[in-house]
């Protein structure tokens, strides 16, 4: 009898074993077939678990990344401080490692990864609550070709802004070289006329002058047209002429109160600098203009040891969250303003801060500058 009974707890053993191995190949080809890296770790921090996705990733095969420690065996992963999803793993805690770049030294290439972490738990604590933590998983994400993708948009964004620029600058030369220069010849024309036609009688006398305000009219609205396309004194006198010209014609148009908060003297910028910070005043006061409903704005310049920032500020109904976070590729989502700020600074490496309420509105504009040379910004 107890022959039988060894030989029945032995079939029984085996019969257990085969059953975990055959769930253990299941699991192991369900991993696998995901598209998704996955690994598991236990509480040394050794990989448990490396499924094919990893072993495409990085370059690394399973049977050499099973058993080794994460961090030896990736020392990045330490040095751009991985660990830390690590350990929340570990104490319990989910947590998402987003749009990172891990470049990857077995393959020398650098993708960005999502990595989702969470713990693995025993069943210690059954029904009632979780068990003690005896491990993590980990999902990545690559998004290496969605980021590639948002980068070419930001590329392009700007090369269409650079394009829009020249074309302003070039539009803005004819109007002001020729156009208005025409206009001016013609105004002069019928002022001559005027004097020679004294005899021609008070109809044509009157028609003579009004042809010759309407001619001085045209004239000066085709050179505001031309400055306000790309005014002359950015590129000629620099930043600081050009924002007190833009204000005040631009508080003449609106009937807005603009107030100036500028230094007595600007740093000397790159072109592209000045160009970039003009036309974020230029399109902030334009929305504060059309959307906040503010009677009045601020624009304020402040230098720092190695920063420019722009502010724009109004006392409006402010701008939804969710368009004031938006990122600076999601142009469809919050039009073309912003984006377009945003694209213009970051290819600077400045940056657009946004902050709205109720209250109002204030819009900054953040530019790292390397020169601390000055000039006067008097005229």
């Amino acid at each position: 009898m107890a022959s039988q009974s060894m030989v029945s707890d032995e079939a029984a053993r085996k019969s257990a074993e085969r059953r975990l191995r055959r769930e253990r190949e299941f699991t192991q080809r369900l991993v696998d077939s995901t598209v998704e890296g996955i690994f598991a770790f236990d509480r040394e921090c050794r990989y448990t678990l490396w499924n094919r996705a990893m072993e495409r990733i990085f370059g690394i095969s399973r049977k050499d990344a099973v058993g080794r420690i994460a961090f030896d065996l990736l020392p990045s992963l330490r040095e751009t401080g991985e660990d830390r999803f690590f350990r929340d793993a570990l104490e319990g805690r989910s947590n998402v490692s987003r749009e990172r770049a891990y470049r990857i030294p077995e393959t020398g290439k650098e993708v960005f990864l999502e990595v989702y972490y969470s713990s693995i738990r025993d069943a210690s604590g059954g029904i009632a609550g979780p068990g003690k933590v005896i491990g993590g998983l980990a999902i990545l994400h690559d998004i290496t070709e969605r980021k590639q993708a948002e980068e070419s948009l930001r590329e392009l964004s700007v090369r269409l802004l650079r394009s829009q620029d020249e074309e302003r600058r070039r539009i803005a030369r004819e109007l002001h070289d020729s156009t208005a220069q025409t206009l001016s010849a013609l105004a002069l024309n019928f002022a001559l006329l005027a004097r020679e036609a004294a005899s021609a009688g008070p109809r044509a006398v009157a028609l003579i002058a009004e042809s010759q305000v309407l001619a001085n009219q045209a004239a000066a609205e085709v050179r505001n047209l031309s400055h306000l396309l790309h005014p002359p004194d950015l590129d000629a006198i620099g930043l600081l002429p050009a924002v007190r010209w833009y204000t005040a014609r631009f508080a003449e148009r609106t009937h807005l109160h603009v107030d100036l908060e500028l230094p007595g003297e600007a740093p000397t910028l790159a072109p592209d600098v000045e160009l970039a910070l003009f036309r974020v005043m230029q399109e902030g006061l334009n929305n504060v203009h059309r959307h906040s409903g503010s009677s009045t704005a601020k624009v304020r310049l402040i230098e720092g040891q190695n920063q420019i920032t722009l502010e724009v500020e109004d006392q409006g109904r402010g701008i939804p969250s969710e368009i004031s976070a938006a990122p600076e590729d999601d142009i469809l989502n919050t039009g073309v303003g912003l984006a377009g700020m945003r694209a213009r600074l970051s290819q600077l490496g400045g940056v657009l801060e946004i902050e709205s309420s109720s209250e109002g509105t204030k819009l900054r504009a953040m530019v790292s500058v390397k020169e601390r040379k000055t000039m006067s910004a008097e005229g």
